[in-house]
C-alpha cells in the first residue's frame, strides 16, 4: 500500500525519510468557507482558483479543489511493516483517504517530530 509521507516539522525541506520517493499525485485543497461565492471574495481566492485546478465544489461546509502536485510517498505492504516504520520514526499519525484529506488517492503518514496544535 502506498502512503503520502511528510513530517510535522514541514519547514524542513526535502525527503522526509530515506524510504520516500517523489511522485506526482492528485491532492485536494480544502478551505473553511461553505460556498464558492464566499471563496471568490476571500483574501486567498487567487491561490485557490489558480489555473490548473479542477473539481471546484462545496462539500460538508467547505469548498474544495483538486490539483496535481509532487509528494513524497512510501510503500508499506503489511501491518508488520507499518509497525516497523513507526518503531523507526517514533510517533506517526495515519490519515485516511476521504473528505478534507490532502491526497485523494493515498492515505497519509505524518512523522510527528515536532509540536503542532
Amino acid at each position: 500500500m502506498k502512503f503520502v509521507v511528510d513530517r510535522t516539522s514541514g519547514w524542513i525541506d526535502g525527503q522526509p525519510c530515506p524510504e520516500a520517493t517523489k511522485e506526482r499525485i492528485w491532492a485536494t485543497d480544502v478551505r473553511t468557507v461553505p460556498t464558492l461565492d464566499q471563496a471568490r471574495k476571500a483574501h486567498w481566492a487567487g491561490s485557490f482558483f489558480q489555473e490548473g485546478r479542477t473539481g471546484f465544489r462545496e462539500e460538508g461546509g467547505y469548498v474544495m479543489a483538486d490539483f496535481e502536485t509532487d509528494a513524497w510517498t512510501v510503500e508499506i505492504d503489511c501491518l508488520t511493516c507499518l509497525m516497523a516504520f513507526v518503531e523507526k520514526y517514533g510517533r506517526v499519525i495515519v490519515f485516511p483517504v476521504g473528505p478534507n484529506v490532502y491526497s485523494r488517492d493515498y492515505q497519509r503518514l505524518e512523522i510527528y517530530d515536532d509540536y503542532r496544535e
